[in-house]
């Protein structure tokens, strides 16, 4: 049982590192081939400052629970806390 553990261990080892060493050659041939390709300045709408910045709409999804239930529950925590420290 120990033998097939080590040979496991020495099998996952290995393809360990040949997954990382494809992924060097990858990364390189990527970074060769984006070097090579022809840069004609930026693209047409990119954000740049010439003609002023255009706005970008915000990520973040819109918070769906009111501040005051958040505060309403962070105060229940509290007090309910507070009694327990108390005993």
């Amino acid at each position: 049982a120990m033998a097939m553990r080590r040979l496991n261990g020495e099998a996952e080892r290995r393809r360990q590192l040949a997954a990382s060493v494809s992924l060097i050659e990858n990364a390189r041939k990527a970074l060769v081939m984006k070097q090579g390709a022809a840069s004609d300045g930026p693209a047409f709408n990119s954000r740049t400052a010439r003609r002023g910045m255009r706005p970008v709409a915000n990520q973040r999804a819109p918070d769906l629970v009111r501040p005051m239930e958040l505060g309403r529950q962070r105060r229940a925590a509290k007090v309910a806390q507070a009694k327990r420290d108390a005993r």
